[in-house]
């Protein structure tokens, strides 16, 4: 079975790995940590400019607990929610929504 595109949205430290994997797989390097000069919503806003184009999103392998990742998924859930992007949700995603279960509160 063919899972078309699949795309791995990372911290640039993880993308060379990460590519190792598989060729089919697209690794955009535009997580980031804390520190950081960027804000949670401009690390988020390239992931958002993608939604339209996904047809779900798995978030939480590999997540971290770094306040700065956190942020930017909580702003990355908030709006696939709004765009109705199907989610799966592991590890430290379930973490964070735990902390903020508003995030998924109601999601179908």
């Amino acid at each position: 079975m063919d899972g078309g595109q699949s795309h791995v949205i990372c911290t640039p430290p993880a993308a060379n790995v990460i590519k190792t994997y598989s060729p089919n797989l697209m690794v955009h390097p535009i997580m980031r940590e804390t520190p950081s000069p960027s804000s949670a919503s401009a690390i988020a806003a390239p992931v958002v400019a993608m939604l339209a184009n996904l047809h779900s999103l798995v978030i939480g392998p590999g997540l971290g607990r770094d306040d700065l990742m956190q942020a930017t998924v909580a702003e990355i859930i908030k709006n696939a929610r709004e765009k109705g992007t199907p989610l799966v949700l592991d590890a430290d995603a379930l973490w964070l929504v735990q902390k903020q279960p508003e995030l998924v509160k109601g999601y179908k």
